[in-house]
């Protein structure tokens, strides 16, 4: 009777170390899991940090070394991008959801675009002004003299003056989306309009068509802005 009591006993002895030993297999297993999967979210969420910081720099780059050479509005989307990483860090990472993470940053991107859309305006360049204001001299002084197609002439001066009005509804439109859009939306319009090519000046474009058919109307205006009657051969 001992003998089998003993027997019983190391049984269930052994019965009870595999269920624990089951067990622990199963809380490692799942701490495992629990620890993967904390893992797979912490680079997800980094990763979605890290998106608008991607797309701020790009951003920067298209514009500081694009056809506009703005460095104020590069530099406005590269702090801006940062400001939304931040307040993404905050939220995503730390669980600390407050809107006011990282607004004084996205502040001063916000200043630093807006400086770059009122260097980037033709409106606020007084060289462009005066060669706009000699161009429509000179497209006046067509229409008026010169033999030929006068439709042409017309249609080049009246451009010209409408230009000014296209420009100044431009740069509002532009100075009403950066006082309106937050800073994510700004990263959106600035993808959205990175594509966009530099648009060609009407009146310049007009100077090329009509100086050929009425030279003399130009004189004065070569003689003034020798830069547009002869500009170097690696921008025509």
């Amino acid at each position: 009777m001992v003998g089998i009591g003993a027997r019983g006993q190391t049984k269930s002895f052994v019965i009870n170390r595999n269920l624990y030993n089951n067990e622990f297999n199963l809380l490692y297993l799942t701490d495992i899991n629990v620890a993967f999967v904390n893992l797979n979210d912490f680079y997800i969420k980094m990763a979605v940090v890290c998106v608008p910081f991607i797309v701020g720099v790009g951003l920067a780059c298209l514009n500081i070394f694009g056809h506009s050479h703005n460095l104020w509005a590069g530099f406005g989307y590269l702090i801006v991008s940062i400001a939304v990483s931040f307040f993404l860090f905050r939220w995503l990472v730390w669980n600390d959801l407050n809107f006011a993470n990282g607004s004084a940053i996205a502040t001063i991107g916000g200043g630093l675009g807006l400086i770059g859309i009122l260097v980037g305006s033709n409106i606020t360049d007084p060289a462009f002004i005066q060669v706009r204001n000699d161009l429509q001299e000179s497209f006046l002084d067509a229409s008026l003299n010169c033999k030929g197609d006068k439709a042409l002439f017309d249609g080049a001066l009246t451009s010209c003056l409408a230009a000014s009005s296209k420009d100044a509804l431009a740069l509002g439109q532009e100075l009403i989306k950066a006082k309106y859009l937050a800073p994510t939306l700004s990263l959106a319009d600035g993808v959205y309009h990175s594509s966009d090519e530099a648009k060609a000046d009407a009146c310049l474009v007009n100077y090329y068509l009509v100086s050929k058919k009425c030279p003399d109307s130009f004189i004065e205006f070569n003689k003034k802005h020798p830069e547009i009657a002869n500009p170097p051969v690696n921008n025509k």
